[in-house]
């Protein structure tokens, strides 16, 4: 993961609360005395400055030395950008999702339901053509006016969370992914929410390993414990798919779903009829005299596949 970034570099990522220019990101790292001698990266592992190697010389930092919102949007989009691509989210997925949230103890329900308000206060506030971060900010100050503890880096994480699904299916994405405890009787909740974390991680660990670092952290905390079989059981008690996500990832909880096969059996000619566009990769000048990329959109019916009809508009890529 990238750690070091050149004025450069910074400029061009429009931070909020940062120049976007190279030439003013090097003006505020002298005004604000970025380069400290002290801070010097090769003398110190936790410095914040280097010298750029490599053609053209020059000085990196890192994030450190970012004022909060830009280094949180920084960190959380270089997060991003590492972590795998979102799967394409089906029908199934979203029931599951749904049957998952509804579930759950309403305590999470009404965090999800805040964090839903939350996002909503902030689209509100875009609308106005206030920008994203200082929508962020706005709705942060009001909500920690009124007492809520709430971060400008919760919000770019509850925004992830939700980045590819349609609105109507937020609120389960923004339910915590902790599930909590299936049984409570005879066990501390404590302790069974650090099990829970230990074992449902992407790392896999055996379920002994996990128990025996519960047992040690039960003895220091004073935490109540049943014997490993009764937890083992709890936790096999866990939905499979939330094991596989958890343990195994996105890409083999999507192994569980068998791909879905359109059944055209219930229809007759012309009941069902679906529709797409394609842009073309060429510029062609339009009757008007623009020059455009096309749009070529057709209309098929499902019964039997036929394409009805197709035309060529001109909602294309203007030059």
């Amino acid at each position: 993961m990238k750690e070091w970034y050149s004025p450069a570099e910074l400029a061009k990522m429009a931070l909020p609360g940062m120049p976007v220019t190279r030439e003013n990101i090097m003006r505020k790292a002298e005004a604000e005395n970025w380069r400290q001698p002290e801070l010097e990266h090769p003398k110190n592992p936790k410095g914040v400055w280097r010298k750029r190697e490599g053609r053209g010389g020059g000085f990196e930092y890192r994030p450190d030395v970012l004022p909060t919102m830009a280094r949180t949007k920084l960190i959380c989009d270089r997060e991003a950008a590492a972590a795998p691509a979102r799967p394409e989210v089906t029908d199934v997925m979203i029931a599951d999702l749904w049957r998952w949230y509804d579930g759950l103890p309403q305590r999470k329900k009404q965090a999800a339901e805040y964090a839903l308000q939350v996002l909503h206060a902030i689209e509100a506030a875009e609308v106005t053509g206030m920008k994203i971060d200082q929508a962020i900010r706005m709705v942060v100050r009001d909500h920690k006016s009124r007492g809520k503890k709430l971060s400008d880096r919760t919000i770019y994480n509850w925004k992830s969370r939700v980045a590819g699904l349609p609105k109507a299916h937020w609120l389960p994405a923004l339910a915590p992914r902790h599930v909590g405890r299936t049984v409570e009787k005879d066990c501390d909740p404590a302790a069974w929410d650090a099990l829970y974390v230990d074992y449902f991680r992407s790392e896999a660990p055996d379920f002994t390993e996990c128990h025996r670092r519960l047992d040690a952290l039960a003895k220091v905390s004073g935490w109540y414990i049943p014997s490993a079989r009764t937890l083992q059981r709890r936790i096999d008690a866990v939905p499979w798919a939330i094991h596989v996500y958890n343990r195994k990832g996105m890409k083999e909880l999507i192994k569980l779903y068998p791909a879905q096969i359109r059944d055209r059996s219930p229809f007759h000619a012309l009941e069902g009829v679906v529709s797409d566009g394609h842009v073309w990769d060429v510029f062609v000048r339009w009757h008007d005299g623009k020059i455009i990329r096309p749009v070529t959109v057709g209309f098929q019916d499902i019964y039997s596949g036929k394409v009805l009809s197709w035309r060529h508009v001109s909602i294309g890529i203007e030059v």
